[in-house]
């Protein structure tokens, strides 16, 4: 999947436009920011916080309710909650206190996007109400085909061969220190590990205000690596090929169907008339479909197995 499919060069333009302006605010208020008690930061708010899972998994319970609980027993107003992903994209674009993540349900999870559940989430000023999530139109109106592509382009080799810059903004050496403050990576200092010490605080108005800041605005990861994550290389050969050389596949033994295995099953799919089974042991089986014609042990007999490792 190539990137110019997930943005094209408008959007490209919007995005490299939105970064330069975004980054001469951010930077401002770095190098401006003057407060004996707190230091300086480049973010207000967080990209990875309990609002943003709320905001985006809306449709879902447990979520549908903890929203609820948050808004005092109701919904939010139908214009702040999660219409589609072009309004969110435009709103991340526009707004600087808006740095949210994605969450992983993008990548695996379809029902996010609908209103299974048919919840009354109000009227929007437009008159018309929320209901699913609006897709762009590469989707296709398809929340399977949104996910199938997102997932693809996470798994490509674009994505692949710079995510080690990732890792070094939110779990490395870029995290901290001089290395953050020239990525312009600094948040503000409560969603860090050990920032306050808790444990030792006796104001406890104080100590209940911190705790409630750390909980639902937003926690750094701990730091996890010092030095810059190497770039990730060619995929390592595994011992059992059957992905990259299919050919090698050869049959080893014949089982007599009256053989049962207790192998847990790692895959289950049909080609053509034949069933293929992948066990616990990366021993691929075929169980080949016998017709009423050739037997009479009614229509879920199988023959027996042919065996290849």
């Amino acid at each position: 999947i190539s990137t110019s499919h997930l943005l094209s060069g408008t959007c490209q333009s919007q995005l490299v436009h939105w970064m330069q302006n975004a980054l001469r605010v951010f930077e401002d208020r770095y190098l401006n920011f003057c407060d004996p008690d707190i230091p300086s930061f480049y973010y207000g708010s967080h990209y990875s916080s309990m609002g943003i899972v709320l905001y985006y998994l809306l449709r879902l319970e447990p979520f549908t309710a903890l929203h609820r609980n948050l808004q005092g027993g109701k919904f939010d107003h139908a214009d702040r909650l999660f219409q589609s992903i072009e309004s969110t994209y435009r709103n991340c674009l526009s707004n600087t206190s808006d740095v949210k993540e994605l969450t992983p349900e993008f990548f695996y999870m379809p029902e996010f996007l609908e209103n299974l559940n048919s919840y009354h989430f109000g009227v929007k000023q437009d008159g018309e109400p929320l209901g699913h999530v609006g897709l762009p139109p590469w989707a296709k109106g398809s929340p399977e085909e949104f996910i199938h592509i997102n997932r693809e382009a996470l798994e490509s080799e674009y994505v692949s061969s710079n995510l080690h810059h990732w890792i070094d903004l939110i779990f490395g050496y870029k995290q901290r220190g001089k290395p953050a403050v020239e990525a312009a990576n600094i948040f503000y200092y409560l969603t860090y590990e050990g920032a306050v010490d808790l444990e030792n605080m006796d104001d406890m108005l104080q100590k209940s205000a911190i705790e409630d800041q750390i909980a639902n605005f937003g926690q750094t990861p701990i730091q996890i690596f010092r030095k810059k994550h190497p770039r990730r290389g060619p995929p390592i050969p595994i011992a059992h090929p059957l992905y990259f050389a299919p050919q090698s596949i050869t049959v080893t033994s014949v089982v007599p169907s009256a053989i049962s295995s207790s192998s847990s099953v790692l895959f289950i799919g049909l080609l053509d008339s034949n069933i293929v089974l992948m066990g616990e042991e990366l021993i691929l089986s075929v169980k080949l479909w016998l017709t009423t014609q050739l037997q009479s042990g009614g229509n879920f007999t199988f023959s027996g197995s042919l065996v290849s490792s």
